[in-house]
């Protein structure tokens, strides 16, 4: 997952009163000049206001891979722009977070969009600017863990989009859809919602984020697009990791798209992990087997 801010310039287009009565279906989609093969369904982003008054006035996530469609600019009929869609999950247009106090945020100040707000559309964050956004914004985190990690919330499940949308050839990113695509499969199978899990690591600043979390059952969820055994061993070592920063301790379950041979559904049982997969029916289940 990646981080970015999407700037608005203030000025014939927009003004500050305008944005200030927005609301977050009003923010659908918005222009990139550069990364078009780096945002992604799923990633974060901040939107800012340019201008002394401005500031970051929503949050949200990327629904779509950058796609080309007609100029914004009624004056531009017969040019066109990139664009990527975007969800607002937390509005701050009544309350954003200014300017002025980001630039004395110790983990913000020396940002892309403080340094060179001149720059083109989207700048990225690292995981430390990011991080201080989200505490600016008021988002609840939760109490450390004995591995020295803070459970930082819940995130939406990304966007279930096609490969064939794609404008990439990069494997890594098929799987990636492939395996959102498992994930809202297997949510819509079970009829309730999912979420994903944030994890700050607080002697790296790293940020971990598991592929779901079912929070009926309490357990944490790695997608893989296959069953094969590098992607099985790749899953079992993500959830291992996850574990040790979640309070109370959760549930592990691997979400496959089809069943795994046996001395993989062994591995698994044995590691106290559910086995999870496709089948004719919908999804199929493996236990662990019941402590004594």
């Amino acid at each position: 997952m990646s981080y970015w801010v999407f700037q608005c310039a203030l000025g014939e287009e927009y003004d500050l009163d305008e944005i200030q009565s927005w609301s977050a279906p009003d923010l659908w989609r918005w222009s990139l000049a550069r990364h078009f093969k780096d945002v992604q369904p799923g990633d974060r982003f901040a939107f800012w206001v340019s201008g002394p008054q401005g500031g970051v006035f929503a949050l949200g996530t990327v629904t779509s891979l950058p796609y080309t469609d007609d100029h914004w600019r009624v004056t531009a009929k017969s040019a066109k722009a990139t664009y990527a869609k975007l969800s607002v999950d937390v509005p701050l247009f009544d309350r954003p977070i200014p300017r002025e106090v980001l630039k004395q945020e110790q983990r913000f100040k020396n940002s892309l969009i403080l340094r060179m707000p001149g720059g083109a559309n989207p700048f990225r964050l690292n995981d430390d600017e990011w991080w201080a956004l989200e505490e600016l914004a008021g988002l609840g985190h939760g109490q450390g863990s004995s591995a020295g990690a803070a459970d930082a919330g819940t995130l939406p499940l990304p966007p279930a989009s096609s490969p064939t949308t794609m404008t990439t050839e990069s494997a890594e990113r098929v799987m990636r859809f492939l395996e959102a695509a498992l994930v809202r499969e297997y949510e819509e199978y079970l009829g309730r919602t999912l979420v994903r899990k944030k994890y700050r690591v607080k002697a790296t600043g790293e940020t971990l984020i598991c592929d779901a979390f079912d929070r009926e059952q309490s357990e944490l969820l790695e997608a893989k697009s296959s069953a094969g055994r590098m992607h099985v061993r790749l899953a079992l070592g993500q959830l291992l990791d996850y574990r040790r920063h979640h309070r109370p301790t959760p549930r592990l379950g691997v979400l496959l798209p089809q069943e795994p041979n046996g001395d993989l559904v062994g591995l698994l049982l044995e590691c106290d992990v559910s086995v999870i997969f496709r089948d004719a029916e919908g999804f199929s289940r493996f236990e662990p087997a019941a402590a004594d």
